[in-house]
């Protein structure tokens, strides 16, 4: 009998997409979505993140808010319950395991399969952050997830619990 081996690391991202999807198509279904003009989230990291790989989902599981439900802590991902102008902005720490000096991680926010943007950390032996912030239109269903897309060496990139956070909102709907 053959074994049939899964790269969890390539398929989990796939598999957020498609639970996001379902959850936003479900809500569209039963009408609860129309008039909804009020959504925001914030949420932290639950615990440190090592042996980073490239396309690996950070997950912020700790959620603080969530008006308009659109924030998925078990999978990491926002599905935008309205269609709008939305802000996001991420804020991560990372630190070493080692003390060699320049090591990076990036961690780009994805919205469909795009970059929208980058955040990048650089250690220099020790704690180091990096944030960023963007503002763009998401459509109704249009998923934001963020994917770490670089890592100098999985065994020195860690993105730090309490200190992280991934939060957006609506600034204004569509018409």
């Amino acid at each position: 009998m053959a074994t049939i081996r899964i790269n969890l690391k390539k398929v989990a991202p796939l598999a957020i997409l498609l639970l996001s999807l379902a959850f936003v198509v479900g809500q569209a279904r039963r009408g609860r979505n129309r008039t909804l003009t009020k959504v925001a989230f914030s949420a932290k990291l639950r615990h440190d993140y090592k042996n980073l790989g490239i396309g690996q989902g950070i997950i912020f599981e700790e959620v603080v808010t969530n008006v308009g439900n659109g924030f998925h802590a078990y999978t990491g991902v926002f599905s935008c319950p309205v269609g709008g102008t939305y802000f996001f902005t991420v804020n991560l720490v990372s630190s070493s395991v080692s003390k060699d000096f320049e090591k990076r991680t990036e961690v780009s926010l994805v919205y469909f399969g795009y970059t929208k943007m980058v955040v990048p950390v650089i250690n220099n032996g020790d704690h180091n952050s990096g944030g960023n912030s963007v503002i763009f239109h998401c459509r109704t269903g249009g998923v934001v997830q963020l994917l770490v897309s670089y890592a100098d060496n999985d065994n020195d990139a860690i993105v730090s619990q309490r200190y992280s956070s991934f939060s957006g909102y609506l600034l204004f709907p569509d018409d």
